[in-house]
């Protein structure tokens, strides 16, 4: 037909086709058509075509301006913008899923009344970042990372730990956590979190990180789920320890139990290594004397 579409209606001869060309990329869509993937391009004053790349546009429906009174308008950070990017960034190329283990803790309660009437300044935070680096050095699987041709299994165990400030999320790393014991851990977090509400981090306290813990359970949140922070494979969340009621030898008890979840990137780790993992970190906290290697009781 010449290079010429018939009317779908009429059958009669259509115009040419054209094609809306990106001058960068080169892609196009078939007969001026925007195919799935292409560049958002509008045609101008003289048959001149230009290209859309706002985000914005390509991302979804526009918003609808409001008046200034309606609207308080807080401008982006750049923290708040590398949050979003990464965050995008995983969403849009990881596979994820989660799985979810119920953990009791009133032995590791018990633990960390113990520890501070010795004088040790021990919070059920510290407890928890110590089970969960030791967990992830028993189940060393979970320590990847997907480079597209393997799967690197990392021997080295860095642990992120996200942190909320007013400006957004900062994830300071304990680097070669399981080497630590509980009041190293203590005395680190304590120095990052110092350092974090400074913003005197420095890149290295901010690199390198091979796993992360997130918590809002101090915030009263029951459970979540996070995303998995490229190139990690892998990231705990944490919730409220709270009474809740669980079936027990036939009997109805009520146990202080946690809510862990660990999101996966299904690339790299299984569904079986995500629940070894959990299995392993649910018995390092409800049998927790195996968390005071390198600590003398009475020593405070």
């Amino acid at each position: 037909m010449n290079n010429r579409d018939k009317d779908p209606e009429t059958g009669a001869p259509g115009t040419p086709k054209q094609e809306i060309r990106d001058p960068q990329t080169q892609e196009s869509g078939p007969g001026g058509r925007e195919s799935a993937g292409s560049t958002p391009a509008r045609r101008g004053q003289g048959g001149a075509v230009t290209v859309d790349r706002s985000p914005a546009t390509s991302a979804g429906p526009a918003i609808t301006p409001l008046p200034a009174g309606e609207v308080q308008r807080v401008p982006v950070s750049g923290m708040r913008a590398a949050i979003a990017r990464r965050m995008h960034q995983s969403q849009r190329e990881v596979p994820l899923f989660h799985a979810e283990h119920l953990i009791r803790m009133d032995p590791a309660l018990a633990l960390c009344a113990r520890l501070r009437q010795e004088g040790h300044q021990i919070s059920l935070t510290h407890i928890l970042l110590k089970a969960a680096a030791d967990s992830v050095h028993a189940q060393l699987e979970v320590n990847a990372r997907f480079v597209g041709d393997a799967i690197e299994i990392l021997r080295r165990i860095h642990l992120a730990i996200a942190t909320g400030l007013p400006e957004g999320l900062v994830f300071p790393v304990l680097h070669d956590a399981p080497g630590l014991n509980l009041l190293q851990i203590a005395e680190r977090t304590a120095t990052l979190r110092a350092k974090a509400e400074e913003k005197t981090l420095t890149t290295e306290e901010l690199s390198g990180a091979t796993f992360t813990v997130s918590n809002l359970g101090r915030q009263g949140v029951d459970r979540l789920t996070t995303v998995v922070q490229p190139p990690q494979a892998a990231s705990l969340s944490l919730g409220a320890v709270k009474p809740r009621p669980i079936a027990e030898d036939g009997d109805l008890a009520v146990v202080s139990t946690l809510h862990a979840t660990l999101s996966c990137d299904h690339r790299a780790v299984d569904g079986q290594q995500a629940a070894a993992y959990l299995k392993d970190l649910a018995r390092r906290l409800e049998d927790p004397e195996q968390l005071l290697t390198g600590i003398r009781l009475g020593d405070a």
